[in-house]
């Protein structure tokens, strides 16, 4: 059997014979220029989030020009999806978006654990993890405090990475993708042909007329990805 790298390079490399791999630059313009509030709001999340839709993040973070919970709520309906707007300012809104199961279970993990703890996170309380977050963005904003780079661990980046880009300010990387890689390049190759490929099939049946609970819903073309993940016994 082939390792899993080398099935998703080759299944990426189908996709872009076909032309399906990449985002062009009129169907981006077409997703950022809704008019319609609910339809904006389902092109962010898809745009945005396609890998957590998908089930390969374990959570996925959108920024908007414009928030109404009570659409945020209708979008999600019929979905294990919660929400938590983490901050707003004149102009724009940052939320993410997770399960609160699997999120849970995350936090619980020994190294994410052993990390937000150093940060000085409760990770046996979700909701004050996620509140005090939010407040250190909101001091980020005011140029109060530094970036709270830790915010990648709960995007289910590597904390090894997340610990060496704090460490190094960003240096030394030896791979850029949807996040700095410092070790286990492989790993995060394959993620990043994953996000690409879920963004590809989230879009598409977007475009299609798909709602966001259906995309969210239609994760088969990702089941044995997401059963290795969860099993963390990738074989590269």
């Amino acid at each position: 059997a082939l390792p899993i790298y080398k099935i998703i390079k080759e299944e990426c490399g189908i996709l872009k014979q076909k032309g399906e791999c990449e985002m062009t630059a009129e169907v981006i313009s077409y997703l950022l220029s809704q008019e319609n509030e609910k339809e904006y709001l389902q092109s962010q999340m898809v745009l945005q989030c396609a890998p957590f839709l998908k089930r390969i993040k374990i959570a996925g973070m959108f920024c908007a020009k414009c928030f109404d919970e009570k659409i945020c709520v209708e979008v999600l309906n019929n979905t294990d999806i919660c929400y938590k707007l983490l901050y707003k300012v004149q102009g724009g809104f940052q939320v993410f978006l997770y399960r609160k199961e699997e999120f849970q279970t995350y936090l619980r993990r020994t190294e994410v654990r052993k990390f937000l703890i150093a940060y000085g996170y409760d990770c046996e309380h979700m909701e004050n993890c996620l509140n005090l977050l939010g407040m250190r963005l909101k001091c980020y904003l005011q140029k109060e405090q530094l970036f709270p780079h830790e915010i990648g661990v709960f995007l289910g980046y590597p904390p090894e990475d997340v610990k060496a880009f704090i460490k190094q300010n960003g240096k030394g990387a030896v791979l850029c993708g949807y996040w700095k890689v410092y070790s286990n390049i492989k790993k995060a190759q394959l993620q990043f042909l994953m996000y690409d490929m879920a963004k590809v099939h989230a879009v598409n049946e977007y475009l299609c007329g798909r709602s966001v609970w259906k995309i969210a819903l239609q994760n088969n073309c990702f089941s044995w990805y997401n059963g290795e993940r969860e099993k963390e016994e990738l074989t590269i």
